[in-house]
């Protein structure tokens, strides 16, 4: 089995929508669309998705938290994936034959999504300086 989203209920659950154009019509549409497309997914392809998730909520809590220094990112980010390590295994432990399996998908995609969207996003926050003359 392959593990990827098939285009054509992205295109046509979109097309549904937005022929109907209501909340309604979406919130079918991703209803139907997370149980069928989410529930193929092999438990590790979800984990690492997961883990892709929750590097972009590392991110906010670093922006939304005012952090000052580097190291204070740092302390959020794996603090951030000490706390989801532990839910994922209590979720995926009947799945996964060995727990530590758990830990290591997806750390390096975590710790990329972390550093991009952090820096994105305190790029968007953050007012440029002012121009010296």
């Amino acid at each position: 089995m392959v593990n990827c989203i098939d285009p054509s209920v992205i295109y046509y659950g979109l097309k549904f929508v937005g022929d109907y154009g209501d909340v309604e019509a979406a919130h079918l549409f991703l209803q139907v669309f997370l149980t069928h497309e989410v529930s193929r997914l092999e438990p590790l392809t979800l984990i690492y998705w997961l883990k892709v998730a929750l590097g972009g909520l590392a991110a906010v809590l670093c922006v939304l938290l005012p952090v000052a220094n580097l190291f204070g990112g740092i302390g959020i980010g794996v603090l951030t994936y000490v706390v989801s390590d532990k839910v994922l295994r209590r979720i995926f432990i009947n799945e996964i034959d060995k727990p530590s399996t758990i830990t290591k998908t997806g750390i390096g995609i975590f710790i990329i999504a972390w550093v991009f969207f952090w820096v994105l996003l305190f790029t968007l926050v953050s007012p440029p300086p002012p121009p010296s003359l």
